[in-house]
């Protein structure tokens, strides 16, 4: 295996997206790294024994913690850095208990299709921190979905000391929003998915997300369309079918809620991803 020094990765350097006032606090805080393997073999020094890895692997690693001691000749990883506010911010939201040491590690590679849902997203979020395009507010969003899916893949059982029952449940209701995104998604049948009344239900979302199923759900898919309008590979023909596809039917409502979201219209959006084509 070769130093891990001589080698190079991919980034996404969402801690360091901060507005121009808050510069100098930017500099400051403290930041975590979570890195994506892609290709290859590495060693982690971990509480003091070493953990080989391999691609697919997701591992959490905090600026202060020791890291990859060597890494194999094709050794290729995507690393996303978040602030550490925003990693407090996802883990306590979602009862998450951070690792001592401030490292962490994947039990198991992720599914190639988990793989191929997540890698474009950390692409296009990456097109924009390099066009400096997207507000501040996008920018914590984006910092927010991906600190969620990420730690999510570490599995709950390194981030939990012993996840109990409701966490784990709220787990899988998460996933299964993700995967039915452009879906209709009913509170009933979130409940029948969970093996929970409907009153159950409301009650785990208000402990774990601070929301109603509907108001995350609302924002689980303005997010989804938000990467599909601003990402140049996805073949879109317009705002209109970009809303339908993800349920919302009442346009003029759906345009309000965007803007409310990324302080922008979804419009705008596609105009900037087009170059300044008609967006409707």
């Amino acid at each position: 295996m070769a130093n891990a020094a001589l080698t190079t990765d991919r980034v996404v350097d969402l801690a360091r997206s901060r507005p121009a006032a808050a510069a100098n606090a930017a500099a400051t805080e403290r930041c975590c790294e979570i890195r994506l393997i892609l290709h290859g073999q590495c060693r982690l020094l971990l509480a003091g024994h070493v953990r080989p890895l391999g691609a697919g692997h997701v591992m959490l690693h905090a600026d202060d913690a020791p890291g990859i001691t060597e890494r194999s000749d094709d050794f290729d990883s995507l690393v996303v850095r978040l602030p550490g506010a925003t990693v407090d911010e996802v883990c306590v939201e979602h009862e998450w208990i951070k690792p001592e040491g401030g490292a962490a590690f994947s039990s198991s590679p992720l599914r190639p299709e988990a793989l191929q849902r997540f890698l474009p997203l950390c692409e296009l979020v990456g097109r924009e921190l390099e066009a400096d395009s997207a507000p501040p507010e996008v920018l914590h969003h984006y910092a927010r979905l991906l600190a969620c899916k990420l730690i999510a893949a570490l599995d709950h059982g390194i981030l939990h000391s012993e996840p109990d029952a409701q966490t784990r449940c709220f787990a899988r209701v998460l996933r299964y929003i993700d995967e039915h995104i452009r879906h209709e998604i009913t509170a009933e049948r979130l409940a029948q998915h969970a093996g929970l009344s409907v009153r159950s239900l409301y009650m785990l979302f208000e402990r774990h997300a601070g929301m109603t199923p509907k108001a995350y759900i609302r924002r689980a898919k303005l997010e989804q369309v938000y990467v599909t309008l601003m990402d140049p590979a996805s073949r879109v023909a317009n705002v209109t079918a970009v809303a339908l596809e993800f349920g919302f039917t009442h346009l003029g409502r759906f345009a309000e809620l965007y803007r409310q979201t990324f302080g922008i219209l979804p419009s705008t959006s596609l105009k900037a991803r087009q170059g300044g084509d008609r967006a409707d």
